[in-house]
Order: C-alpha cells, then structure tokens, then sequence
C-alpha cells in the first residue's frame, strides 16, 4: 500500500499504525508499534528515528501546531504514564514528564503548544 500526503507518496511500513501531519507544514510523524519517523514533509526524507519507544499499539502521540512551539509527545512508559516531548525542529529530545500511574489513553497540545 502507498500513502499519499500532498501529491507526494511513500510506501506504507509494516506494523504502521498512524501517519501524522503536518507540524505548520514542516514535517510528517510515521507511528509505526514501537518506532517514530520524522519525514521532511517538502521531500519526504526521514529527518530523525525514535527507536526503542514502547509498545503503542494505538497510535497515542501529540503534534503542536505552533511553528514556534514544535513538540512531539508520545509515551515513554506501558506500564506508567510517562510522556516524553521531543522537540521536531531541532531533532533533540526536550524532557521526560512523569504524568500518571497508569498507561496513557490520549495526549493534547493547547493550540500554542505550551501546555500538554
């Protein structure tokens, strides 16, 4: 199968769970179980794997919006409900916020991408 964004296609991954996008247009989120990729959304290059991320069966991430706040978060437990953010214009991780006991069920940026 092949997914389309924008006239542009790439080949659909095995085990894909979701395609997100775009962060102001910048860039493309391929959720795949347990691997993220961050497309450059102008030529489809993969900017930058997370590897090694938990099981997410679900797709459960978050995209800002806000060109100025560009954060992805996804979760960085499946037993408790960490939250990682990682900063999508500069390809860095930016923290790891111990939110809850239990394992995420959803993730949300306020429209400014300062709260989550």
């Amino acid at each position: 199968a092949v997914v389309t964004t924008q006239r542009r296609s790439r080949p659909r991954l095995s085990g894909e769970v979701g395609v997100y996008g775009s962060m102001f247009r910048a860039r493309l989120l391929v959720v795949l179980e347990e691997i993220l990729y961050i497309h450059n959304i102008k030529d489809m290059k993969v900017l930058h794997t997370i590897r090694d991320t938990p099981a997410n069966p679900k797709g459960i991430i978050a995209l800002s919006i806000n060109s100025d706040n560009s954060y992805l978060a996804y979760p960085g437990s499946g037993q408790i409900g960490e939250v990682q953010v990682f900063d999508t214009l500069n390809l860095d991780a930016v923290t790891m916020i111990p939110a809850h006991d239990a394992p995420l069920a959803a993730l949300s940026f306020n429209s400014s991408g300062s709260l989550l």
